[in-house]
Parts: C-alpha cells; sequence; structure tokens
C-alpha cells in the first residue's frame, strides 16, 4: 500500500488522473460531516490550505483520501484531519499515520487531531495516544443573534462579535489577548 501527497496543482484539473477518485471520497466524508461543501474542500486543496493524502494499492488503484490542515495554535502546531474516507481501510490506515508523523515532524507540527463517528474511534485506536469526546449542540438558525457590527471602530474591538453576543460593549483591551513581548492595544 502507498500513501502520497496529491500536491495542489493536481487540482487545477479536478477531472484527471487520481483526482476525481479521491475528491468522491473527500466529498462522501464531507457530506457526512456537513461543516464542508464539495466546493469548500476542492479550493482549499487547489489552494494548498488542505494537505490531501491519498492511498493507493500496488497497482495504482486509490482506495482512500484524507485531508488534513495546519492549525497554529499560540502554544502549539497542530495538524487537524478533518476529511477521511475510502475502501480497504484496514490496509491502508498504518500506512498514512506513518506518512502523516513523517510531514508533521518536517512541518513542525506537535499534535495530529481528528474529530470522527465512533467507528473512527475504533479503527484507529491503536494509533491515538487518547480518544476524547466531542459533544455538538446545533444552534437554530432562527435564533441566532444577527452581526451587530455596524460600525468599523465596533468590528477592530471585536472582530468575532463574540461581547455583542454576551450583551456588553469591548473594552479596547479586549481586542485580543496579550501575547508576550506584545503591549495590549
Amino acid at each position: 500500500m502507498n500513501v502520497w501527497n496529491l500536491p495542489p496543482v493536481a487540482f487545477k484539473e479536478p477531472h484527471s488522473g487520481a483526482v476525481p477518485q479521491v475528491m468522491a471520497y473527500l466529498y462522501e466524508a464531507a457530506d457526512r460531516g456537513g461543516e464542508l461543501h464539495h466546493w469548500d474542500v476542492l479550493t482549499r486543496a487547489q489552494t494548498g490550505q488542505m494537505l490531501v493524502l491519498v492511498a493507493t494499492t500496488e497497482d495504482g488503484v486509490v482506495v482512500g483520501a484524507a485531508g488534513a490542515e495546519v492549525n497554529d495554535y499560540p502554544r502549539a502546531r497542530v495538524l487537524s484531519v478533518v476529511l477521511l474516507g475510502g475502501t480497504q481501510i484496514h490496509t491502508w490506515l498504518e500506512p498514512l499515520v506513518k506518512t502523516l508523523d513523517d510531514g508533521c515532524r518536517k512541518l513542525g507540527v506537535q499534535r495530529i487531531e481528528m474529530v470522527g463517528r465512533p467507528g473512527w474511534a475504533r479503527a484507529l485506536k491503536p494509533f491515538a495516544d487518547e480518544i476524547a469526546v466531542l459533544m455538538v449542540r446545533e444552534v437554530d438558525p432562527d435564533e441566532r443573534r444577527q452581526d451587530s457590527h455596524q460600525d468599523g471602530q465596533q468590528a477592530e474591538r471585536d472582530p468575532a462579535g463574540l461581547a455583542a453576543c454576551y450583551g456588553r460593549d469591548p473594552e479596547p483591551s479586549d481586542a485580543r489577548p496579550e501575547r508576550v513581548g506584545e503591549q495590549a492595544p
């Protein structure tokens, strides 16, 4: 079994080579998750925002694909596997994990994380240091507050709109957390 990176340039021609089968696996995973649409997946792959790994048999048949993104947090660089799908999983999961580990070392990534359905927890248990639970609560779109950033000053002080959601006007010091070596605005 072979696992390799499909470079962003391959997605400029999404109907050639291994790309159609790879995208079929990624699209199926995206449909189940609901956070990404097909166009989101293709755009992220084309721009390099999403690292796409492909699992193939020795004779070149695509049997799986993974989509991952690097997230830089203040204290850690994390590779998030956001999409994973295919057939014959037991034959390519170990080579995939090895390829991810090797890539993470090159990218300075300290951790790999993935959110998935319960079946993935069972399949990935031999490769995981920890299995966590993700709790999800959908917010009724009719009850969501509309963006209250009417003026530029409000948006600059609270770009995420969090203060408005909780009924207070942000203070200038709330704009962003202070980091070592930086002064608060």
